[in-house]
């Protein structure tokens, strides 16, 4: 095998891995309620009951990346969460950290582009 094809089957196979784990891993600190989140979803003007629904959702909607007929579902899921957390960030005036949600967007685009037909 290639260099560049083993570079690629590693990459992808990352990729494949690490976005839902991650999309997981950021729900749950919304439900767990780490100082910085219920900061910010505060800073919005929301309760705490909407930052856990809020959480759970979009670590749902990343667990169903893990599987092949689920992953555009899940994806859009994930993308609209991130799509309000950028609106709630833009209309409050917290731009320092709005790049993040925006990588999100980016990075659930290309996932959805590469594993799905």
């Amino acid at each position: 095998m290639e260099r560049s094809s083993e570079f690629k089957l590693r990459f992808f196979a990352f990729y494949r891995i690490f976005i839902p784990f991650f999309g997981i891993c950021v729900g749950l600190v919304k439900v767990v309620g780490v100082k910085g989140e219920v900061e910010l979803f505060r800073a919005f003007g929301v309760s705490d009951m909407f930052r856990v629904i809020f959480g759970l959702v979009q670590a749902g909607g990343a667990s169903m990346l893990f599987f092949p007929k689920l992953i555009r579902p899940g994806a859009y899921i994930c993308i609209t969460t991130l799509v309000a957390a950028s609106c709630f960030m833009i209309y409050h005036g917290i731009l320092n950290v709005l790049a993040i949600p925006v990588v999100g967007i980016f990075l659930l685009w290309g996932y959805t582009r590469i594993f799905t037909k």
